[in-house]
């Protein structure tokens, strides 16, 4: 599969032309008799040195919180911490979705930093560990560190384990998140993984950021070889890279409404035949509905039985593409419904794209009650952490569904329709919206709190309107933040590594 380098020599790179990056410089440089410019350090791309931020805010968190927070029962040693974390990460963050092509026995010195700062990250928002918090800390910058410097070695860049190392300090800023500075760190990590290969990452990042995906990035993804398994999810990739360019156009106003229905009307067709494939007869994407009211595992009576652990994943995804093209069909046919009525497009049903907002949310909330349960107080089943770190982001956008139910929106002088979210919506015990939204919020603050995930706070605190945030209902986006700044560029769709 051709790829491009980003570590060319930078002259060849703006003459797209290929390069054996050869030292000291480049065998085509050398034919040529011209001085070769040398290699872009893809260090760049990824990291922004931040260990000086990181340090103080550890040391003042440490100050501020130590005399507040118990003290778990410690490990008599940092090799003892260090082998416990271990133990912890491959049972709780690796599963058949998440991270299973990492070996216990086959990881090395290398990738230890990184997995032990993950392990304790998530143990210390457990256990409100101070000391751990701390350590977890130490290991990211020193697991930052190596990892810039491999990333500096033409001969490493692209080795698995230097990838893998970037991938996990992602996943550390996830579960770290409390401020916008942590939020803008991962967003440098992920977005450089995503340059640096990892090639679902761009359409899902690209429809939360309104941004089209590059056109590599879609030619890689139609050449990856069939698997029954994984294929399903390619294809996912290549809607969501379409709604993504969409998006990007309604935000830009690049193109007419009546092409952007046109476009959005045919990719709604096309999610809706990926759907009738996934649920044919022997498909390892299917899933069934049942009614079960006296489970513990159903949400309003309904339990969700998934044929394979990456279906789950899939069903999310698709849930939260449709959620946010249902808003964008809306609002075009609002905005341009003169236009659009005298072609030859039928007129949608009033309620079409409120039923289909309603069904999706049903359904990412009956498959997070399959998974998590209803009982908050329990406590998480073993290799909890991997399978709810999906479901973060597909719970908060079930919330915005219910509370573009409970909020009337207001019309801004630009024409977008917002609804603000300053004051808590989810207390009113008589009316069934408010309810389920108290649901969402609670499956949240477990996953936060039980678990682990430590970012799924700030988006419990937004659906509790704790923060003066406004939501652009059309875009689907964040367009103005309060004290949750880690919210504020309009992250919706990261479905997790």
């Amino acid at each position: 599969m051709k790829q491009w380098n980003n570590l060319s020599a930078d002259m060849l790179s703006k003459a797209k032309k290929a390069c054996d990056q050869e030292l000291p410089a480049c065998g085509r440089c050398v034919r040529l008799g011209k001085a070769c410019g040398g290699y872009r350090d893809l260090t760049s791309l990824l990291f922004k040195d931040e260990t000086p931020d990181i340090i103080r805010r550890a040391s003042s968190q440490s100050e501020s919180g130590l005399s507040s927070v118990s003290t778990p029962t410690r490990l008599s040693s940092s090799e003892d911490r260090d082998t416990a974390a271990k133990a912890f990460f491959f049972r709780e963050f690796v599963s058949p979705v998440q991270l299973s092509f990492l070996d216990p026995a086959a990881v090395d010195g290398f990738l230890e930093q990184p997995i032990v700062a993950c392990a304790l990250a998530a143990m210390s928002n457990r256990d409100n560990d101070v000391q751990a918090r701390e350590a977890s800390r130490r290991c990211y910058i020193e697991a930052i560190n190596a990892t810039q410097v491999a990333l500096r070695d033409t001969s490493k860049a692209t080795e698995d384990s230097t990838l893998i190392a970037v991938c996990l300090l992602s996943i550390f800023e996830r579960i770290s998140w409390d401020h916008h500075t942590s939020m803008t760190s991962w967003g440098l990590h992920v977005e450089g993984s995503a340059q640096g290969f990892f090639v679902s990452y761009d359409s899902i990042f690209a429809v939360s950021s309104e941004t089209e995906v590059p056109e590599h990035i879609i030619e890689w993804t139609r050449e990856l070889e069939f698997d029954p398994i994984l294929s399903p999810g390619d294809e996912l990739d290549l809607l969501g890279a379409r709604l993504a360019s969409i998006r990007s156009a309604f935000c830009n106003r690049t193109k007419p409404d009546v092409e952007l229905e046109e476009l959005s009307q045919a990719l709604e067709n096309d999610l809706i035949s990926w759907a009738e494939r996934a649920q044919a007869p022997g498909s390892p994407c299917a899933f069934q509905s049942r009614h079960d009211q006296g489970s513990p595992n159903a949400w309003n009576g309904i339990h969700h039985d998934y044929s394979s652990p990456q279906a789950l994943r899939y069903w999310n995804k698709w849930r939260c593409y449709r959620i946010p093209l249902s808003r964008l069909q809306e609002e075009l046919w609002r905005r341009s419904w003169p236009a659009l009525a005298q072609t030859s497009r039928r007129v949608p049903d009033s309620e079409h794209y409120r039923r289909i907002r309603g069904e999706m949310m049903a359904d990412i909330c009956t498959a997070a009650a399959s998974l998590l349960g209803n009982d908050v107080a329990s406590e998480p089943a073993r290799g909890m952490l991997a399978n709810a770190y999906p479901l973060v982001l597909p719970l908060s956008v079930a919330g915005t569904c219910l509370l573009q139910e409970l909020v009337q929106p207001v019309l801004t002088p630009e024409g977008s329709r917002v609804i603000l979210l300053d004051r808590p919506l989810h207390l009113n015990l008589f009316d069934q919206r408010s309810t389920q939204l108290a649901w969402v919020i609670d499956r949240l603050d477990f996953i936060s709190g039980k678990i682990g995930i430590k970012w799924a706070a700030a988006w419990s605190r937004w659906l509790r309107g704790e923060d003066s945030i406004s939501y652009d209902t059309a875009r689907s986006v964040i367009v103005q933040g309060g004290a949750s700044n880690e919210l504020e560029r309009g992250q919706l769709l990261d479905l997790g590594i």
